[in-house]
């Protein structure tokens, strides 16, 4: 089988509160405590234990009616003085249509496994999600590493600027550009620490933790070299995803829910056993009778009852299959842009350390030492030095999108991701 992302073998840290013992998490075991804890999990999870409670009551008739009857009592003393008067014991029980109780059941039955898949695309959704948010903290914090990592060269590219034009060898709107481009940085940093923040937020949210909870750092594995073909990823979702197995269980359910509703046009059979017993007037002693009564339902709203009903459930079916084919519609395009993007994103970063970055350090070091010299002025400079910078920023951010996109790419596929 295709795996996409080692899921398992990715680490990090993390530090939550109280908990200064333990300053190292891998993703593994976070994503462990996202799935006992997950609020969105929780609710799939008890949304298929409803579903399969309802198995049992859809394959039972409804259940019997016992009466008590005191009949034919004399007014108003309420006695047996009626030659009519009785005590009687009625049971009844409705008998269903052959093939409802078969249809209700089978349905049942099919609503559960839609559940089971359902709770599965649940779990793998939000584990797509904690991944997601564990690949932009590693930018984030990559890329903050990189600005942190420049500012000593900002500071004595300024110093050299400042130096220059204490001896009028250069202009001071050289030095003021050196110190705005120092708090820019600054900035940037500060916007890098903000997003942080958010995503450590999202990650405490999907796992219950507390909003003071910490995520100190994370450590992804390297992505793989090369991406499927379009064609066999989307062969492998439309096998494989969840919510396309769940999709397929609602639409034989609701095949089943038609035929039942079909079968509300024919009445119900009801049959019922009595017996009563009440003084005889004409000697001592008891008379004890029984009676058997069949009955059924009748079906007079047929029109705006039984008619709708079908109705209805033709209506679920369509639904159901347009779901279906919704949903495939969607998988099949969304791979096509994460393929599309995964790669993109591997061949510029080819472009970028085997080409671009090389010459814009070369183009920067030049500049540079022809600015000691007077060669060039101090815009060719920092424009080298900040294109260095910026460069390698782009190499983190577009192997963020690429681990992101295959992060996605495994979700849609329901490769790995620990399978259960």
């Amino acid at each position: 089988m295709l795996s996409l992302i080692p899921m398992l073998a990715v680490g990090g840290s993390l530090l939550f509160g109280a908990d200064t013992a333990r300053t190292r998490w891998s993703l593994a075991e976070y994503l462990a405590l996202v799935e006992s804890a997950n609020p969105d999990l929780i609710v799939a999870r008890e949304r298929l234990a409803a579903a399969e409670a309802r198995v049992g009551p859809a394959r039972r008739p409804p259940d019997p009616t016992i009466e008590f009857g005191l009949m034919n009592r004399s007014l108003p003393r309420f006695g047996k003085n009626s030659p009519v008067a009785m005590d009687q014991v009625r049971i009844s029980q409705a008998i269903p249509t052959p093939g409802k109780l078969g249809a209700a059941t089978s349905a049942a039955r099919e609503r559960g496994a839609a559940e089971t898949n359902q709770v599965e695309e649940v779990r793998r959704l939000v584990r797509w999600r904690a991944t997601v948010d564990f690949i932009e903290l590693d930018r984030l914090d990559r890329s903050a590493a990189l600005l942190d990592a420049f500012a000593p060269s900002l500071r004595s590219l300024g110093d050299v600027a400042g130096a220059r034009y204490a001896v009028g060898q250069a202009e001071q709107a050289d030095v003021i550009r050196a110190q705005l481009e120092a708090a820019r940085f600054a900035e940037e940093l500060v916007m890098l620490e903000a997003d942080r923040q958010a995503a450590v937020a999202r990650l405490n949210a999907m796992a219950l933790r507390g909003p003071s909870a910490r995520i100190d750092s994370v450590v992804l594995p390297p992505a793989p070299d090369t991406v499927p073909t379009i064609a066999l990823l989307v062969d492998v979702a439309l096998r494989n995803r969840p919510l396309l197995a769940a999709q397929r269980a609602s639409y034989q359910a609701a095949g089943f829910e038609r035929r039942r509703a079909y079968l509300e046009r024919w009445p119900d059979l009801e049959v019922g056993l009595a017996y009563g017993q009440q003084p005889m007037f004409d000697g001592p002693g008891t008379d004890r009778m029984l009676s058997i009564m069949v009955g059924a339902s009748l079906p007079i709203w047929s029109g705006s009852r039984q008619r709708q009903m079908r109705r209805e459930a033709e209506a679920m079916e369509r639904m159901a299959a347009a779901d279906i084919r919704a949903t495939q519609a969607e998988t099949e395009a969304r791979i096509g842009e994460l393929a599309a993007t995964a790669n993109r994103a591997a061949r510029l970063t080819t472009l970028y350390r085997g080409t671009l970055i090389p010459q814009t350090r070369i183009a920067a070091a030049s500049a540079l030492a022809s600015y000691r010299t007077g060669g060039v002025d101090f815009e060719a400079v920092i424009t080298g030095q900040l294109a260095v910078v910026r460069s390698e920023l782009e190499v983190v951010r577009l192997a963020a999108d690429r681990a992101q996109a295959l992060a996605e790419l495994e979700y849609l596929t329901a490769l790995n991701g620990d399978s259960r």
